[in-house]
């Protein structure tokens, strides 16, 4: 009953290459001086929530994923700015530490792609869809702002292609469930900063640079309520489900005649079920290898009932009126076998 909401299954190599960009990235940073603090919040936060990310992920924490996924977004648009700067000046990857911002946003991009590709999951529609207009206004102002030209025309194309592909990952993140409104939230949490910043610098286009602080600090906000509403959710989705699973009581009265070869239920065998040829002994311990549900005939009662175990190991098994449940008994004596 309760759906998945992820996962990229390629937890390792994310958590490889998230480690990878944190690395690059935290050295170029140290290579250079001079960065602004609305950049140095940026990319030391990026490093950091990389390092995050790439751990957890490695330590199979699906969450750790996406918030690679969000962090490493700032590098990719970096190594935008630094392949348009390329195009209009030769000298543009000399230094050590523009080599290694390449570097990190190239090993970002692909980390990005596998995630994304790799996310699916319930959808809160509205919320989603809302995020993905609003991450477009980051780089639409951004656009505005520079004004191209023909001085500075690759760099500054460069630069607002770096925003796109950040607003890509909000917007593609938040229509992917949960764990891509993570990445989502830490991919605008980590440009507002510089937006803030930009505000005071910008006189005559102060508007846009308001414009674009202001639906990325919404961003962050709806992203984080499209968390909560997903944690509660899975909380209602848990305890429907363990309410649908709780099979009624084996009366006391009820006992498996002596000697069956095939224990007869406590309630309605389900429709078309054949009954294993022997008593099934009680197992101690929890399944190993994974099992099958058994086929179901098409006509299956709908109410839950106990009837003979298909899978043989009890003499009962409960049947919630759309599957076999975790709740087993034999003589009476109740216990959990999970199937699954």
């Amino acid at each position: 009953m309760r759906a998945r909401r992820m996962m990229p299954t390629k937890l390792a190599p994310t958590g490889l290459l998230a480690l990878l960009v944190a690395g690059l990235g935290g050295v170029a940073y140290f290579k250079e001086t001079g960065y602004e603090t609305a950049d140095q919040i940026m990319i030391l936060g990026a490093v950091v929530l990389a390092v995050i990310g790439g751990a957890l992920s490695l330590v199979k924490q699906e969450i750790g994923a996406s918030i690679a996924a969000g962090a490493v977004t700032v590098f990719v648009a970096t190594a935008a700015v630094l392949v348009g700067s390329r195009i209009d000046s030769s000298n543009a990857l000399d230094s050590l530490a523009a080599k290694l911002y390449l570097g990190a946003g190239v090993a970002g991009l692909i980390l990005v792609i596998i995630v994304i590709a790799d996310l699916f999951g319930r959808v809160n529609t509205p919320v989603g869809a809302t995020i993905a207009v609003l991450a477009l206004v980051s780089p639409v102002c951004f656009a505005a702002i520079v004004h191209i030209d023909d001085s500075h025309g690759a760099p500054l194309v460069a630069a607002v292609v770096g925003q796109l592909l950040v607003a890509a990952v909000i917007a593609i993140g938040a229509l992917k469930g949960v764990f891509g409104g993570a990445a989502s939230l830490v991919a605008a949490g980590l440009l507002l900063p510089h937006w803030v910043t930009r505000i005071q610098d910008f006189e005559d286009r102060k508007p846009a640079a308001l414009a674009a602080a202001t639906s990325l600090a919404v961003i962050v906000a709806l992203a984080i309520v499209l968390l909560v509403m997903s944690r509660m959710q899975d909380v209602r989705l848990r305890a429907a489900e363990a309410a649908e699973d709780d099979p009624a009581l084996i009366t006391a009265d009820w006992q498996p005649a002596a000697g069956a070869v095939s224990p007869a239920p406590v309630a309605v065998v389900v429709p078309g079920y054949i009954a294993p040829p022997t008593v099934a002994q009680p197992r101690v311990g929890v399944v190993v290898e994974p099992v099958s549900a058994p086929m179901m005939p098409a006509a299956v009662p709908t109410n839950g009932q106990w009837a003979t175990d298909p899978y043989g190991r009890y003499q009962v098994r409960y049947w919630n009126g759309k599957k076999w449940t975790h709740h087993v008994a034999t003589n009476g004596i109740t216990g959990s076998d999970p199937i699954e």
